[in-house]
């Protein structure tokens, strides 16, 4: 037995807004700080940020994961003041890249892709190459943006789940 789904539906589905993304929206509508800007922030203190995310469990924050002297830590910065608010050490596996852009970077590139987009999240691509996946809230729906390590887009960005951050972690 053969399913035809008439063309109207699915135009219908590409257009609607992604669940969730309401949340992502009235989080960035109080943030007064970007997740580019939370990066910075975590790096002030001469560490690299690997990745980072908007909190969506009512904390205000950020949470950027960064390298300083071999160690890594969750750093939590405010989303209103930009001020650290926690440092935690944390496990983490690196898959080094030297020479890419930074994750600041590779957000900016992002944004630029999406028009009027906002990043919530970027993080390490798994499928290798160095490349940088970042999702971006734009009106009413979360891309998922592929930046490479030069800071180029690799793919055509795709529709994220609003549940999850890059390559299905929870965002």
């Amino acid at each position: 037995m053969r399913f035809v789904i008439p063309a109207a539906i699915l135009a219908a589905c590409a257009n609607s807004p992604t669940q969730g993304a309401a949340a992502w929206r009235d989080a960035l509508d109080r943030a007064q700080i970007s997740l580019r800007d939370s990066v910075q922030v975590a790096e002030s203190d001469g560490a690299v940020a690997k990745e980072a995310s908007l909190r969506l469990d009512g904390g205000g924050v950020y949470s950027v994961t960064a390298k300083a002297d071999n160690t890594f830590s969750d750093v939590r910065v405010d989303m209103f003041s930009g001020s650290v608010v926690s440092t935690m050490a944390i496990a983490y596996t690196e898959n080094g890249c030297a020479g890419a852009i930074s994750l600041a970077d590779a957000i900016a590139a992002a944004e630029a892709v999406e028009k009027d987009g906002k990043a919530v999240a970027a993080a390490p691509d798994d499928d290798g190459n160095c490349d940088t996946e970042v999702i971006v809230l734009s009106g009413d729906k979360l891309w998922e943006v592929k930046i490479g390590p030069n800071g180029d887009l690799v793919e055509a960005p795709e529709e994220a789940d609003s549940s999850e951050g890059p390559d299905g972690s929870e965002g």
